[in-house]
């Protein structure tokens, strides 16, 4: 059944660094969580987490942690940071910046497989990065593939749950067919076809929350026969009026040849599965444009931080002075209620029409 492909490696502010059994740094799965949270919070953790990590860089600032209402203490991120460096004969202000290459390491990894699986191109990508973590680590990971922009919306922490809010309604259906394509005619599929449209239409009609319209979506499973997986082929509607299923062939050879850089075109191919999709659109909030302003941004204050075995006097910014038109060039510290973000030196930041910050390469 299809399902909603997500690719977690556990490192948000709350995982914990620790060493395995030969002494090699790791950060997560293993997280604090928000009770008691990561030493910093001052609520009884003893052990390093990543936000501990970035207290101790400078990226976060203790006095202004969800809007002031947590205090943050660098003395406790130190002290649970201590024992961590002592077993790395590193100083607790290097062993953070490890933490923070380890956790950055893990991303890059975990990434790697999910683009080599899907056979893309980072370079033709937008990082978008969300949560509370995500702006922080979201241009050092940008910077280890090449990807030329980082988008932050104006409300990182909440993204998911304003996506939730604003998808459209979804459902996926089903049936195995397993034949050669050469076995198969038109009429077959369109056959097929109209009946997962009916069980489609049933569902949207019986359970799903009224919407104002809706489309249906087909798409097929197809692999070379004998091969171990199959790739998802979208249908376009017009192949289901003729009478074969050459264009279908094709287009599994193109998106094959795409993905893995071969196609042998004179192979037989098997339909696995043939699947409906069906949409319902749901009501989309009006997007609020930001005030518009010119040239750089003004800094709130400056700070210290350190990253990559450098020191540098970072400008401070809040989120909500920020005007549409605006820039402002790292190294630079962001800072909002929900998450902070951190423009790295080298990156340039811009504030578009809709409050997002398109971070690039300079």
């Amino acid at each position: 059944m299809p399902v909603v492909g997500v690719s977690s490696i556990g490192a948000g502010g709350g995982s914990i660094a620790w060493l395995d059994s030969v002494g090699v740094l790791k950060v997560g799965p293993q997280s604090a969580g928000a009770d008691p949270g990561p030493a910093c919070y001052g609520r009884g953790a003893t052990v390093p987490a990543l936000s501990d990590a970035f207290l101790l860089c400078g990226f976060l600032n203790p006095d202004n942690f969800v809007g002031g209402r947590l205090r943050l203490h660098s003395d406790k991120a130190a002290m649970a940071m201590q024992p961590l460096g002592a077993a790395l004969g590193l100083d607790v202000d290097a062993t953070a910046e490890a933490v923070i290459e380890v956790a950055t390491a893990s991303m890059y990894a975990a990434f790697s497989n999910v683009l080599a699986r899907h056979g893309l191109d980072p370079r033709d990508f937008a990082l978008v990065a969300f949560g509370g973590a995500g702006p922080i680590e979201a241009c050092f990971l940008a910077q280890e593939f090449h990807i030329p922009r980082v988008i932050v919306p104006p409300s990182p922490g909440t993204l998911c749950a304003q996506g939730a809010m604003m998808a459209d309604l979804k459902s996926d259906y089903v049936k195995t067919i397993h034949r050669k394509l050469s076995t198969i005619s038109g009429k077959l599929l369109a056959a097929e076809c109209a009946e997962l449209t009916a069980r489609a239409r049933r569902w949207l009609t019986e359970e799903a929350p009224a919407v104002a319209t809706s489309a249906i979506a087909y798409s097929a499973d197809l692999r070379y026969v004998g091969q171990a997986f199959q790739i998802e082929v979208p249908i376009e509607p017009a192949w289901l009026d003729e009478s074969g299923t050459e264009r279908m062939r094709a287009a599994f050879h193109d998106r094959h040849e795409r993905l893995y850089a071969h196609a042998d075109r004179g192979a037989d191919v098997e339909l696995i599965d043939l699947r409906a999709t069906i949409t319902g659109a749901t009501p989309k909030p009006e997007l609020k444009a930001v005030p518009a302003g010119q040239g750089p941004a003004k800094p709130a204050g400056r700070r210290v931080i350190h990253y990559r075995k450098q020191r540098y006097e970072s400008a401070v910014y809040h989120r909500r002075d920020l005007l549409a038109g605006q820039h402002l060039d790292g190294p630079a510290i962001v800072e909002q209620e929900d998450t902070t973000t951190l423009v790295p030196a080298g990156f340039r930041a811009s504030v578009d029409a809709f409050g997002n910050l398109v971070i690039e390469g300079r």
